[in-house]
């Protein structure tokens, strides 16, 4: 039998010392009561749409909750060899190359019992039998109650008498599969996949298989991430490191999951990524929310931006660009307004910093065109343009202690000449103007 207690971590979530009650009951910090508004709805919801939909956001949050509790050498993938999977330290010859997880899920707070005949449960065995692996553990975590017949399914809980019943409800489901007396088409795999390893295959994979039943649903996954962070922050910024880091973490799990990003999220990754998220939530600097993440493709450009643009013959190239940046910074801006409206008069003060150090430019760039063609006035404006984008950033203004993210820099910069408050060209008012502009009238 494997010593797991090499590895206590695999049994935080279920207190010290587990016993069958402490496995079969998973056991979380504190309960959470259901504060979700309910409303009439307008059609009938699609009950299987939905739980599939939480099942696959549960999923996600629960790498993210075994992540947090690794070692500092270890990763976890998704949908890679299993639902979730933490992959151990190699460097450590007592751990097990990898911890799988099948995942099931529901909010269903009256959900059948787990038992020798449920389909979940050979499913499962299905996949474990077909791949299994003496250096691997494998658990099924499932927020439904489960029949005696797994109370064994504990560290140092003799399998035996769970085996046999196994072996013979595999055995009745073949034969009467052969015999055409009944297809048990979601279960005859499993079965079949579990008689294909021999006794003593059995015994090993029943050996390294864990159950925890009546596990925490997503309605109580912010619960487990807060007693994670609490050595971290006190409980009001705990709530505000939440949101950031679940947000943060189902776009570096889609990432990964669509190879925009490593498959591999090591325990190093959540650790810098948290250290940066405290040093905000503090208070000597604002999260940065949005700088990984793009505009929905059906993001229109402002018409004023644009024509400043195209006034200093930009190009296309530039004006997408421009689209881009802004998306970003209004959408950072009016989250950092919403976790504190009272930031409102820093961001005033920001633009103020931002007009000033365009208007020294400005200003001296029209003394130097003032008899210059308009394609010299073009070129002028377009290399300010240029410095919008790619040197103001790099002299940034700061709000708190620390430096504001670039892309806000940028965006406000193009929010701005939506304004006409600043522009690009040297006669951008007077250009602007005679098209009926009149935001931009002199």
């Amino acid at each position: 039998m494997l010593n797991l207690s090499v590895h206590p971590k695999i049994w935080s979530l279920l207190g010290d010392d587990p016993t069958m009650s402490d496995l079969i009951q998973f056991r979380v910090p504190r309960s959470v009561k259901n504060s979700l508004a309910t409303s009439s709805p307008r059609m009938p919801a699609d009950h299987n749409a939905v739980d599939s939909t939480l099942g696959y956001n549960f999923q996600t949050l629960w790498a993210l909750v075994v992540l947090l509790q690794a070692d500092d050498d270890e990763s976890v993938t998704l949908e890679l060899t299993d639902d979730v999977t933490l992959h151990h330290s190699p460097l450590d010859p007592e751990a097990p190359d990898q911890t799988r997880y099948q995942v099931a899920h529901s909010i269903n707070p009256s959900l059948p019992e787990l038992t020798l005949k449920s389909t979940k449960l050979w499913k499962t065995l299905r996949i474990w039998a077909s791949e299994y692996d003496s250096k691997q553990l494998y658990f099924l975590i499932t927020c439904a109650p489960v029949s005696t017949d797994f109370s064994c399914l504990v560290p140092d809980g003799d399998r035996s008498d769970l085996q046999k019943a196994l072996e013979e409800e595999a055995e009745q489901v073949i034969e009467e599969n052969e015999q055409e007396i009944h297809a048990h088409k979601e279960r005859i795999a499993g079965c079949r996949a579990f008689f294909d390893l021999t006794p003593g295959g059995r015994s090993e994979l029943l050996a390294r298989m864990y159950l925890c039943a009546k596990s925490p649903n997503i309605k109580e996954i912010n619960d487990i991430l807060d007693g994670e962070l609490r050595n971290i922050a006190r409980p009001e910024k705990r709530r505000l490191m939440i949101n950031r880091l679940r947000e943060y973490w189902m776009n570096r799990a889609c990432q990964s999951l669509t190879g925009e990003a490593p498959k591999y999220i090591t325990k190093v990754e959540i650790q810098r990524y948290l250290e940066d998220l405290a040093i905000t939530i503090a208070g000597s600097g604002l999260p940065d929310d949005y700088g990984m993440i793009q505009p929905p493709a059906d993001e229109q450009v402002p018409d004023m931006m644009r024509r400043q643009i195209e006034i200093v013959n930009g190009g296309n190239s530039r004006i997408n660009r421009a689209k881009i940046v802004r998306w970003k910074s209004r959408n950072q801006r009016q989250r950092w307004l919403a976790d504190d409206v009272s930031i409102a008069s820093r961001l005033d003060a920001l633009d103020q910093q931002l007009i000033d150090a365009w208007n020294y430019r400005h200003g001296p760039m029209c003394d130097d065109t003032r008899t210059s063609s308009d394609k010299e006035k073009q070129q002028h404006g377009c290399k300010l343009l240029d410095w919008s984008h790619n040197d103001a950033p790099q002299q940034p203004v700061t709000i708190g202690r620390e430096p504001v993210p670039a892309f806000v820099t940028q965006g406000t910069y193009q929010d701005l000449a939506n304004e006409c408050l600043v522009g690009w060209h040297p006669d951008f008012k007077a250009i602007l103007s005679t098209k009926g502009d009149t935001d931009c009238d002199e």
